[in-house]
This record gives structure tokens, C-alpha cells and sequence, in this order.
């Protein structure tokens, strides 16, 4: 069987599967919701990040702030030390640069000399 075949077959598996499969709860929901948080919060770093093997913390501790201010969780230590990490991080790449100014700005924070960054990176 080729790869696209098997790869089709495991899909139309699952659809079929997700088709019958029954609405979770409210309370399975808000299970599946303080699991994440616990989740997330425990594989933060100390210094406030979160970080991808081998690669930049920029792009998942924005990830993680985003997920926090999404589920409601804008107050306390994981969020305000992911921010802090967030404003004193030193982006490698245009697309580190992005995010982290992306993140920030909803935040609330000043993001102004990261745009002027940016600015200069791109000339």
C-alpha cells in the first residue's frame, strides 16, 4: 500500500471515529482545561519560559502567554514572568522578532523599540 493510500485510510478512519464519537461535557471540558494550565505551568522554566528543544524560547513561551490570556489567566507568576522573559529576550530572527512583538503588544506592553528593531533588520 502506498504511503498517500495508508495516510487516506488513517484519516477516513478517524473522521469516522470523531463522526460518532459523543460531545464532551461541560465538566470534561473544565477537566481538559485545568489539566492543560497544570500542564503548561509545570513545564515552565524558571526564569519564565518556555523552551522547544533545540531552538528559541521565543516562539513557545509567546505560544504559552497566548494559551494563558486565552483560558483567562492574566494575573499571577506564570504569566507575568513569561511576559518579564518575554520583554528582556533577545530575538535571533525575524520570525522570533515577530512573535515576540506580536505577543507583547497584547499584552499591553510597549513594543515600540522592537518595532524599530525590526525596522532596521529589514533594511
Amino acid at each position: 500500500m502506498s504511503l498517500m493510500r495508508l495516510l487516506l485510510s488513517i484519516t477516513l478512519a478517524v473522521l469516522a471515529t470523531n463522526a460518532l464519537a459523543v460531545a464532551p461535557t461541560a465538566a470534561q471540558i473544565s477537566q481538559s482545561r485545568i489539566a492543560g494550565l497544570a500542564w503548561l505551568m509545570s513545564h515552565q522554566s524558571g526564569e519564565g519560559s518556555w523552551k522547544a528543544s533545540g531552538g528559541s524560547a521565543i516562539q513557545p513561551t509567546s505560544a504559552a502567554i497566548s494559551a494563558l490570556s486565552n483560558a483567562g489567566v492574566k494575573q499571577g507568576y506564570p504569566y507575568s514572568a513569561a511576559v518579564t522573559y518575554l520583554q528582556n529576550a533577545e530575538a535571533p530572527s525575524v520570525d522570533s522578532l515577530s512573535r515576540q512583538i506580536m505577543t507583547l503588544n497584547s499584552t499591553g506592553a510597549n513594543v515600540a523599540p522592537l518595532i524599530a528593531k525590526l525596522n532596521q533588520w529589514q533594511n
